[in-house]
């Protein structure tokens, strides 16, 4: 088995059997994991300028966790769903935001069970990072997302310093408990993919080293 399939393995096996722990981050006074809740907080400040308030939206928030990110949407989309690969991230989120009138549901990324061409805009927040095939994943999001429809995802970075200091050592998934990452890309990688899948790219920027912010419009 490969690296990478090895990191998809505990990634998946994380994501299924113990999501509690990187939910925890968002709240955490543990000092060695500051650097962890400060990045996800900073995330969504640099997020919040893709967001444009509209009620008549149907939007979805993919790899949802445990809601956090989702319940700020609610007050800017008339239906918000949160969608997650783990029964146990769902009921979290229903604990917490269910209150919201917000559309909680466990589905896989690559099916997601929506109609085609239902979704106005796709919020994928650390998605790509742990996924196996980012070209189904996106294949899917092209079949429920409406013309000039958007996307917005987080990958992590190629060449990145940090990143390649997680991967070597495995730091991320022994200490950290936050699982290994299993994608990173480099510019280049990232146009021409988004190129191949008639997805235009409306803004990239970086978030600290280590992560890309990609807002992607719809082009079929």
């Amino acid at each position: 088995m490969n690296k990478n399939n090895e990191n998809y393995k505990k990634s998946k096996d994380f994501w299924l059997d113990e999501p509690y722990k990187f939910s925890s981050l968002y709240k955490t006074k543990n000092l060695f994991l500051l650097p962890n809740k400060i990045f996800l907080h900073k995330r969504i400040e640099k997020i919040k300028k893709y967001i444009d308030k509209n009620l008549n939206f149907t939007v979805l928030d993919i790899g949802c966790g445990s809601g956090e990110f989702t319940s700020i949407l609610k007050d800017y989309y008339g239906k918000v769903i949160g969608m997650d690969v783990s029964d146990k991230m769902i009921e979290i989120a229903k604990k917490n935001y269910g209150n919201r009138n917000i559309i909680f549901t466990k589905n896989e990324c690559t099916n997601t069970q929506l109609s085609d061409n239902s979704i106005d805009y796709i919020f994928a927040l650390g998605l790509f990072d742990y996924i196996e095939n980012i070209e189904n994943v996106l294949n899917e999001f092209k079949r429920i997302l409406k013309h000039k429809g958007k996307i917005l995802i987080t990958i992590p970075k190629n060449p990145s310093i940090f990143f390649v200091f997680r991967w070597l050592t495995g730091i991320r998934y022994k200490i950290f408990d936050a699982p290994p990452i299993v994608n990173a890309v480099n510019r280049s990688e990232l146009e021409l993919f988004c190129k191949s899948k008639n997805l235009k790219i409306l803004d990239l920027c970086s978030l600290w080293t280590t992560t890309w912010i990609v807002y992607l419009e719809n082009n079929y």
